[in-house]
Order: C-alpha cells, then structure tokens, then sequence
C-alpha cells in the first residue's frame, strides 16, 4: 500500500515539474522576447509598424501566450491533485483539534 504511494507521488511529482519545465520554455519567448521586439518604448507608430511589418513574430507570441497560460492551468490542477492528500490529513486534524483553527 505504502509503494504504491509512493510511486503515484513520484509521477504526480514529475508531471509537476515537467509542466515548469515546459512554462520555464514557453514563457520567456511570449513575455520577453516578442514584446522586446515589437514595442518601442514612447513611440506608438514605430510599434504599430513592428506589428504590421512582423505578423508572425505577433502570431508566435499569442500562440506562447496562450500555451503557457494553458499549462500554468493544469499545473495548477497537478498542484492541487498532489496537495489534496495533505489537506485531507490537515482537516482531519482540524476535526480532532477545533480549538486549534487559526483566524
């Protein structure tokens, strides 16, 4: 019983950290990279002209966008699936022990 808790802590682990890998990878190219390129600081019309002239740089950086915000969801999911176990035992706790809440 206890391997076989183990093992299935292991895996959630590792999904877990190969989602920030993956966020690690895919966010620095929308949130960095594309906005470095396409922006210019105080000057709107050479920012227009880099987002006309560059429509697949802007496509790359919506795409990475919304890839990264997709994966923080289900790291998010894979954080709360592993801390489930944790909350279980912290309400139990708090069942046995009622005067030992915290406001």
């Amino acid at each position: 019983m206890i391997e076989g808790s183990v093992t299935a802590t292991r895996q959630q682990a590792r999904v877990a950290g190969w989602l920030y890998l993956l966020l690690a990878l895919i966010g620095p190219i929308g949130l960095l990279y594309v906005p470095g390129q396409l922006i210019v600081p105080d000057n709107a019309r050479a920012t227009a002209d880099n987002l006309r002239a560059s429509g697949e740089l802007l496509r790359l950086g919506i795409v990475s966008d919304l890839a990264h915000q997709i994966v923080a969801v289900f790291l998010v999911l894979a954080r709360a699936l592993r801390l489930s176990e944790v909350t279980t035992g912290v309400d139990t706790l708090v069942r046995r022990f009622p005067g030992a809440r915290h406001s």
